[in-house]
């Protein structure tokens, strides 16, 4: 989950973010819990990001790549 972990989605400490299909997985053991800062953070792609940075990939992959390329979105 990031970088935030489930709690930010799940549990009492959850709040506006409640996540009930993630609380429901991890309650019945359906998802487990793994600590995969040591992968995550040696990876530049899985820092904590930034704006630009975002931006900078979801046009990129996905509008460019993915999108647009691939189903003839917009085009006549």
């Amino acid at each position: 989950m990031g970088y935030v972990g489930f709690e930010a989605v799940a549990g009492d400490k959850a709040g506006a973010e409640r996540d009930t299909f993630i609380e429901k997985a991890l309650n019945s053991e359906a998802w487990s819990v793994v600590d995969q800062s040591k992968w995550l953070f040696s990876h530049s792609g899985m820092k904590i990001p930034s704006e630009t940075l975002f931006e900078e990939v979801f046009k990129r992959e996905i509008m460019q790549n993915r999108l647009l390329k691939k189903s003839g979105f917009g085009r006549y």
